[in-house]
């Protein structure tokens, strides 16, 4: 049988090489996940068979993750397709193929691919000069101060800290464009639950959407796999992501990466390139270790490659409110705001209401605070500060000039205004926000 070999073509994460046989048929071979590791190049390697041109798409007659600088591996995967002697296994390849296309031409073909696939992807890595940027611009968020349009997040905290109910929430604002309880930019999400059943996340998606003012069954575009791992769901979730447009993703958790001993740095690299290289914006849950709930559990790594780190503190009425302190503890590019403290409130059904916390209301996590400076500025005294520096100013305006959500801005505009602290008028439909005529209001020791 006379072949033609066709020229290597990059995929989404990796390469592929193809042959045309007699026939028109196409052998296909694909690597993708492709990474050089200090015992050799792995990569998830697939075979197909394609009746026309449209190789990249071609469904895979056999496909593992193997490296292929170990000889033995190579040679199993060959005996995958060929079979072998006085072995019960079926041959993937079929008789026919087998014939024409004997083992031996197959292990030359192959051996080639192996050998090649390496440089042939780093030869696809663009290289080029890179000017900077001669302005200065806001750095590009989706969720201000939490989530960068193009970086990942860790929320982390112990166990049963509602982190799950927080995340959901934060998908679903993004999801729906909803800025209720977060200034967010509308794009589309993908949610990879490996922790709960689909049951269960279902009735919470509901929970959420009603404290959001949405439909109770509006929908959010889900993984939902129990148990799996996140390399189990990788390539489903991947191929979703890139055929419904996905901008931000949210995974609950790295616990489930699939990837070894989290206190093991490769391991950790390697949970963070596969969310890397899933998608740009993402956020990822994680827990804590039993002795300290400051600090991510595992590797510093994990430290290293995020961009924004939120470390969750968690206080619990004896109504069963719970308030979650948000601490934005490691950032990358932007500075950390003051604590938020969102009360999260609790029926029989499940989640019933998020509300802005009250004043001293969960006073143990403003005594925990560490994300204060030596003179702490509350976002109240960031409103006031603002005011006093820069004159009367709407909700809207500050919300811009401080980043912090309006309706935040707007409760406790009001309270202040109750104490006496502001006052208001009114330019055209918009209320602003001024300092009394005689201002004797002290925050911080300032008057």
């Amino acid at each position: 049988m006379t072949d033609v070999a066709l020229k290597w073509k990059p995929v989404r994460e990796g390469v592929m090489d193809a042959r045309k046989l007699a026939g028109g048929v196409l052998l296909v071979l694909r690597a993708e996940q492709i990474q050089k590791q200090r015992t050799g190049v792995h990569a998830k390697v697939t075979v197909a068979l394609a009746k026309d041109e449209n190789a990249k798409s071609a469904p895979p007659v056999t496909g593992d993750f193997i490296n292929l600088d170990k000889e033995a591996q190579r040679a199993d995967f060959v005996t995958t397709l060929y079979g072998a002697p006085r072995s019960s296994k079926v041959a993937k390849f079929s008789e026919e193929f087998r014939q024409a296309y004997p083992r031996e031409k197959f292990e030359r073909d192959f051996y080639y691919f192996a050998e090649n696939l390496y440089p042939e992807f780093m030869g696809s890595v663009k290289a080029g000069l890179v000017h900077g940027d001669s302005e200065k611009t806001v750095i590009p968020m989706l969720i201000d101060d939490l989530v960068l349009v193009e970086g990942g997040t860790v929320i982390y905290a112990p166990p049963k800290s509602a982190k799950s109910y927080l995340t959901l929430l934060m998908a679903v604002s993004v999801d729906a464009g909803v800025s209720r309880f977060f200034n967010v930019k509308q794009v589309p999400v993908l949610f990879i639950n490996l922790e709960r059943g689909e049951r269960s996340l279902a009735r919470r998606l509901g929970l959420v959407n009603r404290v959001l003012g949405l439909e109770a069954d509006r929908p959010l575009l889900m993984v939902n796999e129990r148990g799996k791992r996140l390399s189990d769901v990788y390539d489903a979730a991947a191929r979703l992501i890139e055929k419904e447009g996905v901008k931000l993703v949210f995974l609950d958790s790295l616990t489930r990466g699939g990837f070894g001993d989290l206190n093991g740095n490769e391991q950790a690299n390697t949970a963070m390139d596969y969310m890397n290289r899933l998608c740009p914006a993402w956020v990822a849950i994680a827990h804590t270790p039993r002795q300290d709930d400051s600090h991510i559990f595992g590797s510093q790594m994990f430290d290293s490659a995020m961009d924004v780190g939120i470390n969750v503190r968690r206080e619990k009425k004896a109504d069963g409110t719970v308030g979650l302190g948000l601490v934005v503890k490691e950032t990358n590019d932007t500075g950390s705001p003051p604590m938020r403290v969102l009360a999260f409130e609790f029926d029989q059904h499940g989640l019933s209401g998020v509300r802005e916390s009250d004043t001293h209301e969960f006073d143990k996590l403003e005594d925990d605070d560490d994300s204060r400076s030596s003179t702490p500025r509350t976002n109240a005294q960031l409103i006031y500060d603002q005011i006093v520096a820069f004159g009367p100013a709407s909700a809207s305006q500050l919300q811009d000039d401080l980043k912090i959500n309006v309706g935040t801005i707007s409760k406790l505009a009001k309270e202040m205004v109750a104490e006496g602290k502001l006052t208001t008028g009114k330019q055209g439909r918009s209320i602003l926000y001024s300092l009394p005529a005689r201002n004797d209001v002290k925050f911080g020791g300032q008057t």
